[in-house]
């Protein structure tokens, strides 16, 4: 197989902190991506109320900070979603 010469990942409705999102975590990571987009509802059910809100934390730095600490680091982009606009979206 030729080798892909820009790959695109997109993932939506994953910030519950389930084990499901464990899995999408390590395929995102075997997939070497270039750019992640994260589509919408990242922090389920209310978004984040704060730049410290424990949510951020485990439900999404949890699974995604080690995309960026890599040696094959993709662009990571983030759209919010009608959950993440429940709290206070300028915390993203």
């Amino acid at each position: 197989l030729k080798p892909v010469a820009h790959k695109i990942c997109l993932v939506g409705d994953m910030g519950k902190g389930s084990a499901e999102q464990a899995v999408v975590q390590r395929s995102l990571v075997e997939e070497k991506c270039h750019e992640i987009y994260f589509l919408g509802d990242i922090i389920y059910p209310d978004g984040l109320t704060s730049p410290k809100d424990p949510s951020l934390e485990s439900r999404f730095f949890r699974y995604y900070l080690q995309l960026t600490t890599q040696d094959h680091r993709p662009q990571l982009h983030i759209v919010l979603g009608n959950h993440d606009y429940h709290g206070d979206p300028e915390v993203w």
